[in-house]
């Protein structure tokens, strides 16, 4: 099962504690532990903040223990300093998180942009005669097409220096989610004269069978990239299955049209 992301965010005053935030999974809440490098030894913070309205323990008042009630809660919050201090922390971590959506999201749409064709070179190579703005073709990259690359068979070195997937890596969520449509590509889909997009109970059945059900937030979240990545690798399938379908019947038509004509001689 993935884990939730997890941030660092460093007091505003002191940047030697940090705080790690963890998102949420189905069975706990939002979490902020404090944490200290060992050379500072125990802080303050350590011993008297946690957010307390949300998590309770190590929570101290002179020097002893505050038992875990709706008064001390309320005592604890109301201290101007730990009040100011979350909403530093939550706005942080927010923002942290955030930024890493935007990243899992572009990433994501590298993947798909190989997989559709979308992707184009940044760079050029004269040796291989390829000009910046030239498509991305996957027999031309050998991290795809193995031996079986173009420049192999011309006996050249793949251009792996301009290569736009030479430094591509996919985040673990993002190769989990698509480990999942691979999974659910193979087995949920109906074929019957034609093939289907994926249907709803197929997608839940394999992500409860994952342990990360759709109402939970992990969950949520996967299922919401399953649809953006199904949308576009099984609409670009479609469409080039009715390419070739197309080049098929106007290849008959002239075959045929040639057979007339010289049937006619």
């Amino acid at each position: 099962m993935l884990q939730a992301p997890t941030f660092e965010v460093s007091h505003p005053k002191h940047p030697e504690v940090l705080f790690v935030f963890r998102g949420l999974l189905p069975h706990e809440g939002l979490s902020l532990f404090p944490l200290t490098k060992k050379e500072y030894g125990p802080s303050y913070l350590v011993e008297s903040f946690t957010i307390a309205c949300i998590n309770w323990f190590n929570i101290s008042k002179n020097g002893e223990d505050l038992p875990c009630t709706e008064e001390n809660k309320r005592y604890f919050a109301s201290i101007s300093q730990n009040t100011h201090l979350i909403n530093y922390l939550l706005q942080k971590a927010e923002e942290l998180a955030s930024e890493n959506e935007r990243e899992e999201s572009e990433n994501l749409q590298q993947y798909i942009d190989f997989e559709i064709g979308e992707t184009r070179y940044t760079e050029s190579s004269k040796e291989h005669q390829i000009d910046a703005g030239d498509p991305f073709h996957r027999n031309w990259c050998c991290k795809l097409s193995g031996d079986e690359n173009v420049w192999t068979l011309y006996g050249q070195e793949p251009p792996c220096h301009i290569c736009p997937r030479r430094d591509f890596q996919l985040t673990p969520i993002n190769s989990y989610i698509i480990q999942v449509w691979h999974l659910l590509d193979f087995c949920g889909r109906n074929r019957g004269m034609q093939e289907e997009p994926l249907n709803a109970p197929s997608i839940t059945e394999v992500l409860r069978y994952k342990g990360c059900p759709p109402e939970s937030l992990m969950g949520s979240v996967i299922l919401d990239k399953l649809i953006r990545l199904e949308s576009a690798l099984f609409g670009y399938r479609i469409k080039k299955k009715e390419k070739e379908r197309k080049k098929a019947e106007m290849g008959k038509a002239k075959n045929e049209a040639a057979q007339v004509s010289r049937a006619g001689r």
